[in-house]
């Protein structure tokens, strides 16, 4: 029966997620539509949502910790490692369009690379996931 259970609850995680990135992508497609009009909606949601996907992928991680006996402690290496550079990537399009960069100078030094979707999707989602998976419990002796 305990198996049973698992099965049930991963089945409903795994719903769960794919009706968030179903309900994401509606918005997304929403706001892009308009985006002359409301243009700052529509980049909130564009760096929001694959941070919240990446926190939901990250969840079950957590919800293990959760469960174990211990102190709760951070892995901020980790976290300044590959958080950082990831949010760098995924707020890359605010810096430009909001044109800070161009007041820092910092323009033309930032590849163009980052400016396509799917880099800057993957490391907000990155960035989600370790959000959560840096936190972890240890036991003291």
């Amino acid at each position: 029966m305990n198996k049973l259970m698992r099965f049930a609850g991963i089945l409903l995680y795994v719903t769960l997620v794919i009706y968030a990135l179903g309900l994401g992508e509606q918005l997304y497609k929403h706001f892009e539509m308009q985006v002359f009009s409301i243009y700052y909606p529509w980049l909130l949601i564009r760096i929001l949502y694959p941070i919240i996907i990446g926190i939901l992928i990250g969840l079950p991680n957590l919800i293990g910790e959760m469960k174990k006996q211990g102190s709760w402690q951070w892995d901020w290496i980790k976290f300044l490692a590959i958080g950082i550079p990831a949010f760098i990537v995924g707020v890359y399009p605010a810096l430009y369009y909001a044109q800070i960069l161009e007041s820092l100078h910092l323009r033309q030094i930032i590849p163009t690379i980052y400016q396509t979707d799917t880099i800057i999707h993957l490391s907000n989602v990155v960035l989600g996931y370790y959000l959560v998976s840096t936190i972890y419990k240890t036991i003291k002796d």
